[in-house]
């Protein structure tokens, strides 16, 4: 309740600086690989208790899903915050990017890009470039 309201009154930038922890956080290397964008630095919500609601309603899409859902905890990879306003009416919704695995990774958002797996990137397989057949 508290981000929505501060999203009506001061905007989306301002709701979520209330929402994170200001802290950055340095993923260990072996989290770190994982990450794509910044993944030299990680914010977390102030209340800790919404790290858990998150991993609660992750097991709860699959317990009470209509269709057959089976996900593990590294099947949700990302997701995005939106509010959906009618009228008078505020809800916050979560679009869940599950199962959208990576092909490729980068260590910012600027930085070279590497496919999963890569040494650059933590992994262990090497790549070479494809022949011009195989494009």
């Amino acid at each position: 309740r508290e981000f929505l309201s501060t999203w009506s009154t001061n905007g989306r930038q301002h709701a979520a600086a209330r929402l994170l922890d200001p802290h950055k956080l340095v993923p260990p290397p072996s989290v770190a690989r994982f990450m794509s964008g910044e993944s030299h630095r990680a914010l977390r919500p102030k209340d800790q208790r919404l790290d858990l609601f998150m991993a609660e309603l992750f097991q709860q899409i699959a317990a009470t899903s209509p269709v057959d859902v089976q996900l593990a905890s590294w099947d949700l990879y990302h997701g995005h915050l939106f509010v959906y306003s009618h009228g008078d009416m505020l809800d916050l919704g979560i679009l869940f990017h599950a199962r959208e695995f990576p092909t490729d990774y980068r260590t910012s958002r600027y930085g070279d890009t590497y496919p999963v797996g890569h040494a650059a990137m933590g992994g262990c397989l090497l790549y070479t470039s494809p022949s011009p057949r195989d494009s």
